[in-house]
This record gives structure tokens, sequence and C-alpha cells, in this order.
């Protein structure tokens, strides 16, 4: 196994709750009531979309850099990937 670092880009909607969005993984999403429950929920989202890809055969993408805007947070989010 490897370990890989991809970025998630935080969002929050009207109510305050957070949802992490993962520009590698198009669909790949998750959501908190806090930014702790947020971290541990997105690395979960993003760990079982990796799995899912991998038993399917399909190619797990390098993380790529990623252009932010201003107000965008970003977090880095390290998931185990079999090579």
């Amino acid at each position: 196994m490897e370990k890989k670092f991809y970025n998630g880009v935080v969002h929050q909607d009207g109510d305050g709750d957070l949802g992490i969005s993962f520009p590698d993984f198009p669909g790949c999403i998750s959501i908190g009531e806090n930014i702790h429950e947020l971290g541990k929920n997105a690395i979960e989202a993003l760990q079982m979309h990796i799995d899912g890809m991998v038993e399917d055969g399909m190619v797990i993408p390098d993380p790529t850099d990623m252009k932010s805007k201003p107000d965008d947070v970003i977090f880095l989010m390290q998931v185990s990937v079999k090579v």
C-alpha cells in the first residue's frame, strides 16, 4: 500500500453544516457538523471511494496540484492506495 495525499475543498451551507468535495474524484463528497467530524467523515468517504475504484479495476489518479480560489479552504487528506 502506498500513502497519498489528495486535496479536498471545504464548503459551508447556509445552516452552518460543512461539506467537502475532492476534485480528483468527481462525485466523492462528505459532510460534517463541525471540522473534526468533517475530517473523519472525509477520510472515510475518500478511502471507500478509492477502494471501490480498485475493486472495479479502475485507475486511481495521482494527486493533482490545485489552483484554489481566494475563499477556498483546502484540506489535504491522506489515504492508502493499493498499487
